[in-house]
């Protein structure tokens, strides 16, 4: 169909398009006639050419390197499947112990270690050594002949006659313990002087010593004991004992004139058996308290008292210390010579523990 150019132009007025794309090859150098009923198009932009993107660049892969003849690609490394026994092991399940819900025992007592004294350690044997010194006042009187010579003897006041002073008395002693056996030694020298002027006249073994004269006057008591004990009753805070021991003792006895010169002495020994009480409590702690009774005879002439009391206190779980007091009644018929002295005072003790 032919289209003319005034109805190219109409379409082109009414749409409001360029109708520069839709000319004709010789439009480009004659343009449309203008009309007067055509109204003059408004100016359009230029627009850019289209510039088609460029295609994607794609790359090839490498070829592969040609490996020479000589060269053989190693084959692949091959798959070993290894198999390890297993033993099975069987878990023995826990016991299950059951319980009363409500009940349930005590728990038991510790064990407690058994009580020692006075060593640290639980053992047989025990050995003592101990000493002591009593501060001892003398008291009595004495009756001492010659051989039985009627009127060779006055009874002599050991106080208000000859005056005799307090003395400091060591005793030395060891302690040998077996479980419940115990054997004990002493030795305990008795010593006592005076020196005075005699308010009346007196006669000690035959020497007559007038009133007035200044004499001098001793009265020696040497003691040996020897004693076993058995302990009855041995607690922990409690210990009772009994024995019997063997005493010898020695009488010494010495009258000195200052005066006129005149010495005369008189001395004897003999044995006495002794029973022995002893009892121990302790009073908490390391420290103990003691008490002992010791009472010997032979027949009714002769005989010994003694009694004594104490407290003491470990140290170091070794060394004893002791302090107490003593009271010591001896009276003895020999012969015709007889006496009746009783000492007692305070006294203090040591005493180391193997």
């Amino acid at each position: 169909m032919r289209v003319s150019r005034w109805s190219v132009g109409l379409v082109t007025t009414v749409l409001g398009f360029s109708a520069a794309p839709l000319a004709s090859a010789d439009s480009t150098t004659k343009p449309f006639p203008r009309r007067s009923w055509h109204p003059v198009a408004p100016p359009t932009a230029p627009v850019a050419p289209v510039v088609p993107a460029p295609a994607p660049r794609v790359i090839a892969p490498a070829p592969a390197p040609e490996l020479p003849p000589s060269v053989v690609p190693a084959a692949p490394f091959p798959r070993t499947t290894v198999v390890v026994p297993v033993t099975p092991v069987r878990v023995q399940p826990a016991p299950v112990v059951s319980r009363p819900s409500a009940v349930y025992a005590p728990a038991p007592a510790p064990a407690t270690a058994p009580v020692c004294a006075p060593a640290p350690t639980c053992k047989d044997w025990y050995v003592t050594p101990w000493a002591r010194v009593t501060y001892f006042s003398a008291s009595g009187d004495q009756f001492i002949t010659m051989g039985g010579l009627p009127g060779s003897a006055t009874w002599i006041d050991l106080e208000s006659d000859i005056d005799l002073d307090p003395s400091f008395v060591p005793e030395l002693g060891l302690t040998i313990d077996y479980k419940r056996h115990r054997v004990k030694g002493s030795y305990e020298p008795i010593r006592f002087e005076g020196t005075t002027v005699l308010p009346q006249s007196v006669i000690f073994h035959a020497g007559t010593f007038a009133a007035g004269e200044n004499v001098k006057s001793e009265v020696n008591l040497d003691l040996w004991k020897v004693g076993y004990e058995y302990a009855f009753l041995d607690k922990p805070t409690f210990t009772l004992r009994g024995g019997l021991a063997g005493w010898i003792w020695t009488y010494d006895g010495r009258m000195t004139s200052y005066t006129t010169g005149l010495v005369e002495k008189r001395a004897f020994t003999h044995v006495l058996p002794v029973a022995t009480v002893q009892g121990e409590f302790g009073l908490g702690g390391t420290w103990v308290a003691r008490a002992a009774l010791r009472y010997g005879t032979v027949g009714s002439d002769r005989y010994m008292f003694e009694g004594e009391a104490s407290v003491g206190v470990e140290l170091m779980r070794h060394v004893g210390l002791e302090l107490g007091w003593r009271y010591l009644q001896f009276s003895f018929v020999e012969t015709t010579n007889l006496a009746d002295m009783a000492f007692n005072g305070p006294f203090f003790g040591i005493s180391y523990t193997f």
